[in-house]
């Protein structure tokens, strides 16, 4: 039986995501061997072409749909422009997302030219800017874990090519989720976010809980924005939960 769907952020493999029994992993366009887009896109486009995938797919009456980062904006839209497609019982969990304001870009110029600066396959390059995506204690207490973390994003683990990721990327910062986080049922949505997160984290978190005040919302103490590496467990504790 189909529980629910998971949609991995930007450059994430949605293997990456833990193996939840009864769930359906949908990669983003460009990664994992998924086909890429030609033109440059937008993340409404993607959410249609996700839509259309997920018409497909045999659907309990109860049912979760996962957006993770960039997945999480993804889903506001199918959440909101295209919630018919799903059963009438679905609860929409978004996980350490951002409505990616003017006021509090996901992806600001900084962190974009530090990103470009990174060279494929120098191991040294990507431990420098995918250590602020994991918090502190759990880099000291799994160095282990992220130094492989680090090694797959170095040597392209999810199949991604870099004009991929330069239209994912596009995509992402062009986004406006303010528009589609303000039209989601609050009485269906749950936010998952880290206190520890310094991508994203409590800055992003109160923007969201403007938007929808009434949803639920949890701010993880000590987690970082990997929490599908972190915290893979209060992952599957959640979407238990929301069953």
């Amino acid at each position: 039986m189909l529980r629910g769907i998971m949609i991995p952020g930007l450059a994430m493999a949605a293997s990456e995501f833990p193996k939840i029994d009864g769930f359906h992993y949908i990669n983003n366009p460009g990664v994992e061997g998924s086909l890429d887009i030609e033109h440059q896109y937008t993340l409404e486009d993607v959410a249609k072409i996700h839509a259309k995938e997920i018409t497909k797919l045999p659907k309990s009456n109860s049912f979760i749909a996962v957006g993770m980062s960039m997945g999480g904006m993804i889903l506001s839209v199918l959440a909101s422009k295209y919630r018919s497609i799903f059963p009438e019982n679905t609860k929409f969990l978004f996980l350490v997302t951002s409505a990616n304001t003017n006021e509090k870009p996901a992806v600001p110029d900084s962190l974009m030219n530090e990103w470009f600066e990174c060279k494929p396959g120098d191991l040294e390059d990507f431990e420098k800017i995918m250590r602020p995506f994991f918090s502190d204690n759990f880099l000291k207490s799994h160095l282990d874990i992220c130094s492989k973390y680090f090694e797959y994003c170095a040597f392209s683990g999810n199949q991604q090519s870099e004009k991929s990721f330069v239209k994912q990327l596009s995509a992402l910062r062009a986004f406006d989720g303010a528009k589609y986080f303000s039209k989601i049922n609050p009485n269906e949505s749950a936010f998952v976010g880290g206190a520890k997160d310094y991508i994203l984290g409590p800055k992003h978190n109160a923007i969201l809980k403007k938007l929808v005040p009434d949803a639920q919302h949890l701010e993880v103490q000590d987690l970082g924005h990997m929490i599908n590496l972190e915290k893979p467990e209060e992952i599957e504790r959640l979407v238990n939960e929301l069953c």
